[in-house]
């Protein structure tokens, strides 16, 4: 059994007797094609042989194209080098006519280029010695090429020693930098730069380099001379002003022109190792001036022939610090200007580093000095007998210890990098091998300026009482008048006594004009850094402030303790020479009471001793000098307290009495009216 569909397929897929033809037809096409294709085959075969013998036969003519193509070029070359080689030979001639013409504006290219030639030529000659007429056409190159280079660098000097300035100085200080070129003679000096390189010539750095010190150095010069008088020693001796050391202007004016000149350098000559050198050079000639005009300001030797040090050394710590700051501030860019090749260090940075040792060095000398004993040199000794009236002033040399202590505050920051600086160059070795002399230990440099200003005037205080000490050193007088009178007159010959114990009042009086001036400046100092504190503490907590406040507090506190002392002790002198001490005045009415008959003479005597006394005293107007108008008022307010009150009870009991017939007048001529005059102007108003 079969499905009809199946049946259906199986009758369809009977052969045809109709298809038959037509396959045989494309069978018999197939075998033609292949017929063909095979004849087609054996064609192209046969003409791969044939081109196969064919190159065979051009192989020799190729090679033989080939050589004749080579030697073309080679004749080519040949008759190139020729025509150079021709050229090389005939140079001279060509470019004589335009040698002796010289160079100038019109001629400058077509001189440039005869000059190129004539260096082509030489290069040429050098480099073929065998050619026999090389040594004398070398000769006569060589002759041209030297009168055209020098005409060339007299032009690129020319136009160099015509530039201007190089710094601007505007009226607030700041410093401009300005191109010292016109832009013509810009334009000019770079084609002569531009031919000098593309030639190989380099006559012209050295032109460059001394043109370019002398420059630089009459602008320095200039600053110099407008400072001239700021410049001297005696600068020192007034007030000294923070930032006002014509130093300060005078690194910041080198290191603007430094600015300046990189910049003209970096535009005219090429980037190269001499060129580099050249730069250097500069650097090196700027810094020396500049350790030239600090040379003063560093030496030892010539400070250690000042008469008085410690006059110019305590000032001499504020300018040195001042400078330090100066270099601080601009050191480092400084620096950088004097190594053009960042990675490594040249002459010019480590001659500016050797000079910055040197700063740090003289200004931790001069703390070191300040802190010992030196500082008072000189305090001991007493003026000639000249003088000896003048000796209890304020002493010069404490004026200015006292004013450097205060001021040094302000140097906090300088003061603090340079004990830095100084620490380091202690422990390195290369830093001593800088300095002629070795460098401060550390513990000789005081942690900051308020123990250095505590170390300071703690030495001066000392140096005070050894210096008052010496008042006394012919035997100290008595302590008071002898009542031994006469009977006659008004006992003249207690003059000398009288005067003499007058004259142990100076010490304390020198005592009082130093330790008030000594006071003041504490006072300042402490208040300065009370204002500093809480400028800081509003920012950062400062740690220690404190501390520091405490000790220069406590130091303070001694000074005002002891001018009172002083201040006393000078009246109490006063007391004893006028007779009106307290004990003097016991024993004079113990005598009054138990001699009768003596009270006469005991009250001639008691009158004459003050008015003795009064004339030695009022003798000293006009010498004793008191320099604080503060401490004049206090002394004279402490003299009428203890004088005048004790004069007037005196006065006041025993002027009724009539103890003399002819001379009550001359005993009693200092009424206390009179007294207190004299008293409270003695030192003069304020």
């Amino acid at each position: 059994f079969i499905s009809k569909p199946i049946a259906d397929m199986m009758e369809t897929a009977k052969p045809n007797s109709l298809d038959i033809n037509p396959l045989m037809r494309l069978k018999e096409a197939l075998e033609g094609a292949q017929r063909n294709t095979s004849k087609i085959l054996n064609r192209l075969e046969r003409f791969e042989h044939r081109l196969t013998d064919l190159d065979e036969k051009m192989r020799p003519i190729q090679t033989t194209t080939k050589h004749y193509t080579k030697a073309k070029e080679n004749i080519s070359l040949t008759l190139a080098e020729i025509g150079k080689t021709s050229e090389y030979f005939r140079i001279a001639a060509d470019v004589k006519d335009i040698v002796q013409a010289g160079l100038s504006p019109d001629t400058q290219e077509e001189y440039f280029e005869a000059l190129g030639r004539l260096s082509n030529a030489k290069r040429y000659f050098e480099t073929h010695h065998e050619i026999k007429a090389s040594v004398t056409i070398l000769s006569t190159i060589d002759g041209l090429l030297s009168v055209m280079v020098t005409a060339c660098v007299s032009e690129f000097e020319r136009i160099l020693q015509a530039s201007g300035k190089s710094i601007a100085t505007s009226g607030d200080g700041q410093h401009n930098i300005i191109n010292p070129l016109t832009p013509e003679a810009a334009r000019d000096i770079k084609s002569l730069c531009d031919m000098f390189e593309k030639n190989n010539h380099t006559a012209h750095f050295k032109v460059y380099q001394t043109v370019r010190i002398a420059k630089l150095k009459a602008e320095l010069k200039a600053q110099e001379t407008a400072c001239a008088a700021q410049w001297t020693a005696a600068a020192l001796d007034g007030p000294y002003e923070k930032g006002s050391h014509p130093f300060k202007e005078y690194f910041l004016l080198a290191y603007w022109l430094l600015r300046s000149e990189l910049q003209l350098w970096g535009s005219t000559l090429p980037s190269n190792e001499e060129s580099l050198h050249v730069f250097v050079a500069i650097c090196e000639a700027l810094i020396a001036e500049l350790q030239r005009v600090l040379s003063p300001i560093l030496s030892e030797e010539k400070m250690s022939k000042n008469n008085n040090p410690a006059v110019r050394k305590s000032k001499l710590v504020l300018v040195r610090l001042d400078v330090l700051e100066t270099f601080n501030d601009r050191y480092e860019e400084f620096r950088d200007l004097c190594r053009p090749d960042v990675r490594h260090e040249s002459a010019a940075s480590m001659s500016l580093s050797t000079m910055r040792t040197a700063v740090v060095t003289a200004c931790a000398r001069s703390i070191e000095y300040m802190t010992s004993s030196g500082i008072t040199e000189g305090f001991s000794t007493v003026e000639n007998k000249a003088d000896v009236a003048s000796a209890c002033d304020l002493h010069p040399a404490a004026g200015n210890i006292m004013y450097c202590c205060s001021e040094v505050q302000d140097y906090a920051a300088p003061y603090r990098r340079m004990r830095e600086l100084s620490n380091a160059y202690y422990s390195s070795a290369s830093a001593k091998q800088q300095l002629e002399l070795p460098p401060v230990p550390p513990n000789s440099i005081p942690t900051d300026t308020d123990e250095f200003t505590t170390i300071v005037l703690d030495n001066l205080f000392a140096a005070l009482e050894e210096r008052a000490a010496k008042f006394d050193e012919k035997g100290r007088p008595p302590l008071k008048r002898g009542l031994s009178a006469k009977s006659h007159s008004l006992f003249e010959a207690e003059d000398k006594a009288a005067e003499e114990m007058i004259l142990t009042a100076r010490k304390h009086l020198f005592m009082a004009n130093n330790l008030y001036s000594v006071s003041n400046h504490l006072r300042e100092i402490i208040e300065k850094g009370e204002d500093s504190a809480t400028a800081k503490k509003r920012a950062v907590p400062v740690a220690g402030v404190k501390g520091k406040a405490h000790r220069l507090a406590t130091f303070a506190k001694k000074v005002e303790t002891r001018l009172l002392a002083e201040q006393t002790a000078f009246c109490d002198v006063l007391l004893s020479a006028l007779g009106m001490s307290p004990q003097e005045m016991a024993e004079f009415s113990s005598e009054y009471a138990r001699d009768k008959s003596g009270q006469g003479r005991l009250l001639k005597a008691k009158f004459s001793t003050f008015n003795t006394g009064m004339d030695a005293l009022l003798a000293q107007q006009g010498e004793w000098r008191v320099a604080a108008a503060g401490l004049r008022d206090r002394l004279a307010a402490l003299m009428v307290s203890k004088i005048q009150s004790e004069y007037n009870a005196f006065y006041s009991t025993y002027s009724v009495v009539k103890f003399s017939k002819k001379h009550m007048d001359e005993y009693l001529k200092y009424p206390p009216a009179v007294v207190e005059r004299h008293l409270t102007g003695f030192f003069g108003r304020a």
